[in-house]
């Protein structure tokens, strides 16, 4: 889940080292630990991570190993190599997963896949790529990350701003050229707002309500996961703490199973990070004929349909990166259908 917001110095200064990347020496031999890549709130304070932290760690490095899967997937795709490709897609899983999700129709045997395909091919690595770039950037404190949404508080715009010391603090309605005049906004604690869109706004209708497992706000640069991750969601449907011991051994999953059932806190932190690095959206949900309906493209059959929709709408999807990236990961199984098939290996 993504929220937005006007751009901060903040998220100005994040992107500029992105692009120093490729151009300095500041790639670390392996990803920067989450520890140190992330500022915590610690010690019980609000928003803290400290009963949590194990589980993100650990689902953190799976995460970016899920997201290394989907690129390998790419480049085995566009080598052309025997070793990983066919000429016709029918009996390769990677394939199939790119059409079905991003409506990329790759090579078959009489014909190579069109310019325009092999473009978005591109954007999709791209987004991958950012995710493993800014893992492997050696700064610390780069992002925020929250466990629960109670370090937000709503300032109503004759409020002072919470910021400010001494006599004749400003009004909320007054900083920041007014952006806040109208409904306020919610501080996170330190030094930023985000803006109230209504009257009377609540956490739960924005923030970690009954159906969100995270979310990200780019403009503070942060990540911030909601209780029902951890603890389930209310219809029962509950992440993998864990998907490592399920990749190692992935006789564990059984013929027809459903790809949602290993949606995991690794996949979760791929969604988030495609929001943070990337932009991505929660695209507008569609059903299978291309009509409009309620709700947001979560999901793999509302990605699927999202793809039928329009490929320039799926490339932008996060769940999209998300349900490609764990197809890939669980690779002894095809679940271009959204179920466990049995599959070749390529």
């Amino acid at each position: 889940m993504v929220l937005f917001s006007r751009y901060s110095v903040y998220a100005s200064l994040q992107a500029i080292l992105l692009i120093l990347l490729h151009v300095l020496p500041l790639v670390t031999a392996d990803p920067t630990p989450l520890d140190k890549l992330y500022t915590l709130v610690k010690n019980g304070g609000k928003g803290n991570c400290d009963s949590e932290l194990s589980d993100l760690r650990t689902s953190y490095t799976e995460g970016l190993a899920m997201t290394q899967a989907a690129i390998d997937a790419i480049d085995a795709i566009k080598s052309g190599k025997s070793s990983n490709w066919v000429p016709t897609s029918k009996n390769n899983r990677k394939a199939k997963m790119l059409q079905a999700l991003f409506n990329i129709k790759a090579a078959s045997l009489f014909k190579s896949i069109s310019s325009a395909d092999s473009a978005a091919l591109d954007k999709v690595r791209g987004v991958y790529s950012a995710a493993i770039d800014d893992a492997n950037m050696n700064f610390e404190g780069l992002h925020w990350l929250y466990c629960n949404d109670d370090y937000l508080t709503h300032y109503n715009p004759e409020d002072e701003d919470p910021r400010a010391f001494g006599d004749n603090k400003p009004k909320v309605g007054e900083i920041e050229n007014g952006r806040l005049k109208e409904f306020g906004g919610w501080y996170d604690g330190s030094f930023q707002f985000f803006k109230s869109k209504k009257a009377g706004e609540t956490r739960a209708e924005l923030f970690c309500g009954p159906g969100v497992g995270a979310f990200t706000i780019r403009t503070f640069q942060s990540i911030t996961w909601c209780p029902n991750a951890f603890s389930g969601f209310s219809n029962g449907h509950k992440y993998v703490t864990s998907i490592g011991g399920i990749k190692a051994d992935q006789k564990q999953i059984k013929k027809d199973d459903p790809l949602k059932n290993y949606e995991s806190l690794a996949s979760v932190w791929l969604h988030e990070w495609t929001h943070l690095q990337s932009s991505t959206a929660d695209q507008p949900a569609y059903d299978s004929s291309g009509n409009s309906i309620s709700g947001k493209s979560y999901g793999f059959f509302n990605c699927v349909n999202l793809a039928r929709k329009g490929q320039s709408l799926a490339v932008a999807n996060a769940d999209t990166f998300a349900y490609f990236a764990m197809a890939m990961y669980l690779e002894s199984w095809d679940w271009s259908n959204g179920f466990a098939e049995n599959s070749l290996g390529m």
